[in-house]
């Protein structure tokens, strides 16, 4: 009882310290210097008195919060140096607060030391969730940066990496994770190369994905957006092909799986390849199928304000349009479309 009643006294002076912290970072700029220390000093306090409390890392935790905000980056890093060495046989923990190290010195415009930090990390702490995301953050940090060699390079090993670790790692979680990040990894290298004028190379990369992980969601994204990138080339023979192979590749997984959530998927990108052809009225007819065999689905209000706008708009059928429209309105009244929809059809109704 005594211990439990010390976790209660603990949480209760925690949570009156973290109001004074709250009110400290909704205006840092505003707050007195010496109220940053006496607030740290109080969660010092929380620590220093009860140091059995299973959350006092909470504590620790605010006390970084406060020297971020007030940007005293060297004492925040000293008390992340801190929750290190406590918190050494938690991988998770450490990890966690080299990350922020990283990005502190993000913060002070030193990548050069962010990304040593962010190595580091990488090579001591590998199949924590910090460990797992940070190849993928590195990659896309050097794309954002415009160093596009890096980049590749750096996407390239972590792709090394996680299919490495989605073979061997230490648990069943882990391999998933990492599984999903060689998918989203291979993807983002295929979209740089595609910026870098390396199609081909591109293609092979979003092909291979298709191939070996055809449900993950860039997966099924893939025979659409290779439509859209020679329709942005503006390639009309090899879009109306990739186009014609993502609706039949769509169509397919509906086929075999109508009764579960994947048709779902399927059905409404066949319609957006539909949409991006501008063939407008096989768009509405997946729409209508949509509506039909999915009538619970919470995309309906979308499905038949889209409707509306393409009988509106492209096909120039006014009295369609607002038919399509009430039929939001009716069955969906309390929607924000339907709001939407009633302006459409107030505007088309006195439009000549």
């Amino acid at each position: 009882m005594a211990g439990c009643g010390q976790e209660y006294a603990a949480e209760k002076e925690m949570w009156h310290a973290q109001k004074a912290v709250k009110e400290i970072l909704a205006n840092p700029e505003a707050t007195p210097p010496g109220q940053f220390e006496v607030t740290a000093n109080r969660f010092r306090a929380i620590i220093k008195k009860y140091p059995d409390w299973p959350d006092k890392i909470k504590a620790q935790w605010a006390i970084v919060e406060l020297y971020i905000a007030r940007k005293h980056y060297g004492q925040a890093e000293k008390e992340l140096e801190k929750i290190i060495a406590d918190y050494s046989d938690n991988k998770e923990v450490c990890a966690q607060a080299k990350a922020i190290i990283g990005s502190l010195y993000e913060m002070q415009h030193n990548w050069e030391g962010a990304s040593i930090i962010y190595a580091r990390l990488i090579k001591d702490y590998p199949q924590t969730s910090q460990g797992l995301a940070m190849p993928f953050y590195l990659a896309s940090r050097y794309q954002k940066m415009g160093d596009f060699p890096k980049a590749a390079e750096a996407f390239t090993e972590a792709i090394k990496r996680y299919e490495t670790v989605s073979k061997n790692g230490l648990t069943d979680k882990i391999k998933m994770t990492a599984k999903g990040l060689t998918v989203k990894a291979r993807f983002a290298l295929a979209v740089l190369y595609e910026k870098e004028e390396r199609w081909p190379e591109a293609l092979a990369l979003l092909k291979k994905i298709m191939n070996e992980y055809p449900y993950s969601q860039e997966g099924l994204r893939i025979p659409l957006y290779i439509a859209n990138h020679y329709q942005l080339k503006d390639d009309k023979v090899q879009a109306e092909s990739a186009f014609n192979e993502a609706i039949s590749y769509y169509q397919k997984i509906y086929g075999e799986n109508k009764e579960n959530p994947l048709g779902l998927i399927a059905i409404n990108l066949e319609s957006t390849g539909y949409f991006n052809q501008k063939n407008w009225e096989k768009a509405i007819e997946t729409q209508e199928k949509i509506i039909k065999e999915y009538p619970k689905s919470p995309g309906i209000p979308l499905a038949l304000l889209n409707m509306g706008i393409v009988y509106e708009r492209e096909l120039k059928d006014k009295v369609k349009a607002i038919a399509t429209y009430q039929r939001l309105i009716e069955k969906f009244p309390r929607s924000r479309l339907a709001q939407v929809a009633k302006k459409r059809v107030d505007e088309l109704k006195v439009s000549p």
